[in-house]
């Protein structure tokens, strides 16, 4: 009579093998689709503004804008949290108005809105800066934010820290940019 084979004589032993090591692959999977994390998207709106209608030394406000910065976090589970920073309006090059930004965080799978004003140093305009605006249409601005702490959160701990350079093009009629661009700031070793 011949001997039956190890498996053979204990065929649930398969069934145990085969489902410890699939539940490992799904741990795996699981773990790394809760845990991933990736860059959250900006964007940036100019709700109102004023100040644009005179030069400098005309007796005028400085110019004033009230932005809305949005931080949409597509990660599943992490949320990102900034520390405070900073805000710079610019038209053609010239810095026209800067801002605090309060710090805030986003939790995973949603978006933030983080209103700041920004208001100018200077009563009006540049005089260059002046007959662009009055040349012609809406113009263009550049919206640069500097955040200076990107904390990303799993659970309690404090994360990594990385200054981030967030860059976007606005108009001045309300509609919300298109997705802004990131810039890393990383120190010098």
């Amino acid at each position: 009579m011949e001997e039956a084979g190890f498996l053979q004589r204990h065929p649930w032993l398969v069934y145990v093998f085969m489902l410890l090591a699939g539940s490992t692959g799904f741990y795996q999977f699981c773990m790394l689709f809760l845990t991933h994390t990736s860059a959250p998207l900006f964007s940036v709106a100019v709700s109102g503004f004023e100040g644009l209608d005179a030069r400098r030394g005309a007796g005028s406000a400085p110019p004033t804008f009230h932005v809305i910065l949005r931080v949409k976090n597509n990660d599943f589970l992490p949320r990102h949290c900034f520390k405070e920073g900073s805000a710079v309006m610019e038209l053609d090059g010239v810095p026209l108005a800067r801002a605090e930004v309060d710090k805030f965080c986003v939790p995973g799978r949603t978006a933030v809105d983080v209103p700041f004003l920004a208001t100018g140093g200077g009563l009006g305009l540049p005089d260059a800066v002046y007959e662009r605006v009055r040349g012609g249409g809406v113009p263009s601005l550049v919206v640069r934010v500097r955040l200076d702490g990107n904390a990303v959160k799993t659970t309690s701990d404090l994360g990594r820290l990385t200054p981030m350079l967030v860059r976007c093009t606005v108009t001045l009629d309300g509609l919300p940019s298109a997705d802004c661009r990131r810039f890393l700031m990383l120190e010098r070793v």
